[in-house]
């Protein structure tokens, strides 16, 4: 009997390790002929919204050098890629802020050589030497978004909006219609605890985090829609005349419309910073510094904000007066008003937090 078993457990795990094989094979080999086949290249792992592979074509035609372009949609997404096998395959990337701290942690990065970067010297001060990578050995400030109030003024004005501020979106008592609100776990109880508060740095006790729970519950009775990158889609549509979004995503609703408005209220709001790194694993430093120097040009970075809103993190760009006309600058007035999404909560009590939020 054990004669005949041994066979067939020798073919079944056989079987096991070929499929094992196909699936590595299927998730990792085109990349590594990819690299091995093409070596004038580099690898982006970053956001949808953030690089545009057609924007790229100038580029590679000035270098020679092929840029492959992943996205993804979540910070932890990005983690687990290069906290995995597939991590190898990317020479940047692009995490947002409070993320670079884990990365860092966990060996992921390398430090980053200032004298291959000559625009470093003209990046805003307000972008550099914050708490999740200080001096910025890590990280070079590439996006970045001021989180404000997105107002139907028909509806809601702008005095309004700014006096009241987030208690539109958490008191009824001042304003009981429909609401747009982030889907983002973090950044939802952070904007809670901040209301509830004053700030979102300790907010790990769990009376806080039971009390943080409750309000957003009552709230969750009022939002049309939690989204990412639709703000301007609630607003214009009226299915909600009241939304908290990046002011990159509200000002694409103010260019379409003289009766949305874009707010920073009075209370102070949130900044996040998208930040360009260079993997650990990565041997192709010389390429990767070439297109660093081509996406921090003046008339790269002057297409980018005149195409996607997005406000660029070097001085000297001549800025649509669409940013001038609603206060998204970074004057030390608007910057001390503003404070990060940190990482105080685990991700793991964030997610169980979301799941029952949105059952």
């Amino acid at each position: 009997m054990q004669h005949n078993l041994l066979p067939r457990v020798a073919v079944r795990i056989a079987a096991i390790i070929f499929w094992l094989f196909l699936v590595w094979a299927v998730i990792f080999l085109p990349t590594m002929i990819r690299k091995v086949l093409d070596k004038k290249s580099i690898s982006i792992l970053a956001w949808s919204t953030a690089l545009r592979s057609d924007y790229l074509i100038p580029f590679e035609r000035e270098t020679g050098i092929k840029v492959y372009v992943s996205y993804c949609e979540t910070n932890e997404e990005l983690f687990l890629k290069l906290k995995s096998g597939e991590g190898t395959s990317y020479d940047l990337v692009m995490p947002s802020d409070h993320i670079v701290p884990t990365l860092v942690k966990e060996g992921l990065l390398q430090k980053i050589d200032r004298n291959q970067l000559p625009f470093f010297n003209h990046i805003y001060p307000a972008l550099l030497n914050h708490y999740f990578d200080p001096g910025n050995h890590y990280t070079i400030p590439f996006l970045w978004g001021i989180y404000g109030i997105g107002v139907d003024t028909r509806v809601v004005s702008q005095q309004t909006a700014y006096a009241e501020g987030w208690r539109l979106f958490f008191d009824p008592q001042i304003y009981n219609g429909p609401l747009g609100m982030v889907d983002d776990a973090r950044e939802v109880v952070d904007l809670a605890a901040y209301y509830l508060y004053g700030e979102s740095d300790h907010i790990t006790q769990l009376d806080k985090i039971q009390t943080i729970m409750q309000l957003l519950l009552q709230q969750r009775k009022r939002i049309a829609l939690y989204t990412e990158d639709r703000a301007d889609y609630i607003l214009l549509s009226g299915t909600a005349p009241v939304v908290v979004a990046p002011h990159y995503d509200i000002l694409r609703a103010v260019r379409n419309s003289p009766h949305i408005a874009f707010v920073i209220p009075k209370q102070g709001s949130f900044l996040l910073i998208d930040s360009c790194a260079l993997t650990r694993t990565s041997k192709k430093q010389e390429y990767v510094y070439q297109f660093l120097n081509y996406l921090f040009r003046d008339d790269v970075m002057q297409s980018y904000a005149e195409k996607f809103g997005f406000l660029p993190p070097v001085e000297n760009i001549e800025l649509p007066a669409i940013f001038k006309n609603n206060n998204v600058l970074l004057t030390p007035d608007i910057i001390s008003q503003l404070h990060f999404f940190r990482p105080i909560i685990a991700q793991n009590f964030l997610t169980l937090i979301w799941l029952y939020l949105k059952a």
